[in-house]
């Protein structure tokens, strides 16, 4: 029981780290193509 647990406790701090990671990638994304436009422009 205590294994699951932990288990379970890891693939939660997996999540967190994956959602981080995805809004990072997606600012960094944005500001990427907001400074194209603007360069461009």
């Amino acid at each position: 029981m205590k294994e699951e647990k932990e288990y379970s406790g890891i693939w939660k701090n997996i999540g967190c780290i994956l959602s981080a990671v995805a809004i990072i990638a997606l600012v960094v994304f944005l500001g990427i193509l907001a400074y194209q436009l603007f360069s461009g422009a």
